[in-house]
């Protein structure tokens, strides 16, 4: 079994990166370590998301741990005890800058940390190089999540590729009419 699943209390930039992430790992499960934030409840219970419960987790037999918006084992509460699987494979996607003495980091078999603004910059682009679509629905959240965690585009760890993607995001509307 596979899961990806972000950081506790999760913001739209951990949530949009875990859709973003299935469409890179399809037989991964979602799984929330400890629900999220309050205007990112309220976005789930009107677009619901195929979640699973950590109750029906068979923690030992998974196989792979898919970390997007995070890198360190201390922000996945109970899910912590996936990484006591020595077999685990660890999978990590995050803007944060690398954190030095990360217990996780030297088991990850891949590990894509990047200064940008925020984690949706990271999984577009991987999306955008393998060719992989999104449907509109993921484009909204994927740009609220992008909007958000660059702080409106203010902050100051926005760069040039967070901008592209939000084009991108922008552009890619099937029912919006072509540009003149």
């Amino acid at each position: 079994m596979e899961i990806i699943t972000t950081h506790l209390e999760a913001d739209f930039d951990g949530i949009a990166s875990m859709v973003a992430a299935r469409k890179l790992y399809p037989e991964a499960h979602l799984v929330l370590p400890a629900g999220a934030q309050s205007r990112e409840r309220i976005f789930l219970s009107q677009h619901p998301l195929p979640l699973t419960p950590l109750s029906s987790l068979d923690i030992p037999n998974i196989t792979r741990l898919i970390l997007v918006d995070a890198q360190h084992q201390d922000r996945l509460g109970h899910l912590e005890k996936v990484i006591e699987n020595q077999q685990l494979s660890v999978h990590i996607f995050d803007h944060h800058p690398m954190e030095e003495n990360n217990p996780l980091l030297p088991r990850a078999d891949y590990c894509k940390v990047d200064s940008v603004g925020a984690t949706i910059t990271l999984l577009c682009e991987e999306l955008q190089a393998r060719s992989l679509k999104w449907t509109p629905a993921e484009a909204t959240l994927f740009a609220i999540a992008l909007y958000e965690e660059t702080g409106q585009f203010g902050y100051l760890n926005t760069t040039p590729r967070d901008f592209r993607i939000g084009a991108a995001l922008v552009k890619w509307n099937p029912r919006r009419p072509a540009a003149r």
